[in-house]
């Protein structure tokens, strides 16, 4: 299915339209998966693992992407003016209501070119500095944090005893070359 979203979305839509929905695909994994969860297995923390838990990785993810679309709207990206909402990953409901917000968002902003200029703000040892990118490079860089964050999502629930999708959490690079590999 995600090569098909992104073949066509190659073929019909520029390249920005084309990062936008694999975010997009992406959020609704994890819609379907938040749907298909207990609400305590969602704010659960295995012991093995303390202090995760998957609300906490799904939070910090839909934070990014909340910055990300404040940022489109004023030109700089800020990852670290998060909200950090401890409500979004305690309550299951609230988590599929703000990701559902944050997919019509995504799919509702005007963006510019693919390689059009944004600052983006970033701590680094102690400091802090911004950072010349492009809006596909924030696009592929939101999906890559996503799909790593669901992968310890994954993790911690299957250490629930969650049956948790085999690809959830997994790169289309790797799904690819599994499926080559076959």
């Amino acid at each position: 299915m995600r090569s098909e979203l992104a073949t066509k979305t190659k073929l019909a839509a520029p390249k920005i339209y084309s990062l936008v929905l694999e975010n997009v695909y992406a959020l609704r994994e994890g819609l379907e998966l938040l749907e298909n969860i207990a609400d305590g297995v969602f704010s659960a923390v295995p012991a093995a693992i303390e202090p995760h838990r998957a609300g906490s990785h799904l939070r910090h993810c839909l934070e990014f992407y909340e910055c990300f679309l404040d940022g489109m709207r004023n030109g700089v990206i800020d990852y670290d003016a998060r909200r950090r909402d401890t409500l979004v990953e305690h309550d299951r409901l609230v988590a599929i209501l703000r990701t559902a917000d944050i997919v019509d968002r995504l799919l509702d902003c005007h963006y510019p070119e693919y390689d059009a200029p944004i600052e983006v703000r970033s701590e680094d040892d102690g400091g802090v500095a911004w950072t010349e990118s492009t809006v596909g490079r924030e696009l592929k860089f939101l999906r890559s944090h996503t799909i790593h964050h669901y992968a310890l999502m994954a993790i911690t629930l299957r250490l629930q005893g969650v049956d948790v999708p085999s690809e959830f959490g997994v790169s289309t690079a790797t799904l690819r070359h599994r499926a080559e590999v076959q």
